[in-house]
């Protein structure tokens, strides 16, 4: 499926989900929902919809891209594949942090996620970067400190049960899926996860192909590994 395609399915599903509105009298009135893939009454709540008022694929639509990490429907479809996968792993781990969202915010991965590339543009004395790089700060920064890696891949596990999966780093590797510029292969470094100093050269690769911090049951990634 293309990936815009799977976010026309998720504002399809929750039109779906919201058709099955029904009041429930033995609770006052109010009016409720039997949906199959979206929290319904969360989201009335925290975007502030009028149960009163027809719900379109408009609507659905618009709040697909709030929790995908746009703000309208336009910007997402006009966005780029590296965007586009990003907004999906966005979307795809809404509940995996709490399931809290707000009318401020449209979840917590949402807001967590800004937050830390914010952070790392403001650390790295950057404005901005391409959405190829920012994809690749999402996976081997965010997804290995801002939220737990269980969270975000489908709660896969991590540790010694899998560390016989990772490999030592190549140059060739290295240089292949660097996302911050220049070169750190031969320079010391300190692991901000657990304080260990080695040689940038020795990280490996883990399962998920993350570029990681060598210590036993450390899963720090690239963003922490500081120069000394």
């Amino acid at each position: 499926m293309e990936r815009i395609e799977y976010f026309k399915l998720q504002a399809k599903n929750l039109l779906r989900d919201f058709k099955t509105q029904f009041v429930d009298e033995e609770n006052d009135g109010i009016y409720d929902y039997k949906p199959r893939f979206f929290d319904v009454n969360e989201i009335v709540l925290s975007f502030d919809v009028d149960e009163d008022e027809p719900f379109t694929l408009m609507n659905a639509q618009h709040i697909i891209a709030r929790l995908a990490g746009f703000q309208k429907w336009t910007e997402l479809i006009k966005a780029s594949e590296a965007a586009l996968e990003i907004g999906k792993l966005l979307l795809d781990n809404r509940d995996e942090t709490g399931g809290i969202m707000t009318n401020i915010a449209p979840s917590v991965i949402v807001e967590d996620w800004e937050n830390y590339y914010q952070d790392f543009l403001m650390s790295n004395g950057l404005e901005t970067v391409n959405d190829e790089t920012k994809l690749d700060v999402f996976k081997q920064g965010f997804l290995g400190r801002g939220v737990s890696e269980e969270d975000c891949i489908h709660n896969k596990t991590r540790g010694n049960a899998q560390r016989t999966q990772r490999k030592k780093l190549t140059k060739e590797y290295y240089l292949k899926n660097n996302p911050f510029g220049g070169s750190s292969w031969d320079t010391h470094v300190e692991c901000l996860h657990c304080g260990e100093r080695y040689l940038f050269n020795n990280a490996e690769v883990d399962e998920l192909g993350l570029i990681v911090c060598p210590t036993e049951d450390c899963d720090g990634s690239m963003i922490d590994m500081m120069p000394v």
